[in-house]
């Protein structure tokens, strides 16, 4: 959910998804990732490494770690794909807070 989105949301855009959340943990080829519209400075598995995506600040907050503003006012107004984020994450540093671990 964004900012702007608790007004909009009525029965007929909550049928259109299988679940409408304020922040968001998902698992993808072993990638914990956080999908949040807002940036944080931790979530959720930050310190083994995970991704947080968010929106919001339309590229006014520098990136941290391994968090990326995946809006499309920063990237030329299109959506990215899983593997173009990924190649854009595999740059980042390791988040400050990052211990060796794995969590597959």
């Amino acid at each position: 959910m964004g900012n702007h989105d608790y007004k909009r949301i009525n029965s007929k855009i909550k049928e259109r998804f299988l679940s409408i959340s304020d922040i968001k943990q998902i698992n993808i080829q072993c990638i914990s990732i956080v999908l949040c519209h807002y940036a944080m400075k931790v979530w959720p598995k930050s310190h083994y490494n995970s991704w947080h995506l968010y929106g919001h600040s339309h590229g006014h907050i520098q990136n941290q770690g391994k968090s990326f503003d995946v809006g499309v006012d920063c990237n030329n107004f299109t959506p990215l794909s899983f593997e173009q984020v990924k190649e854009k994450m595999n740059l980042l540093q390791n988040n400050f807070n990052y211990i060796q671990g794995n969590t597959c």
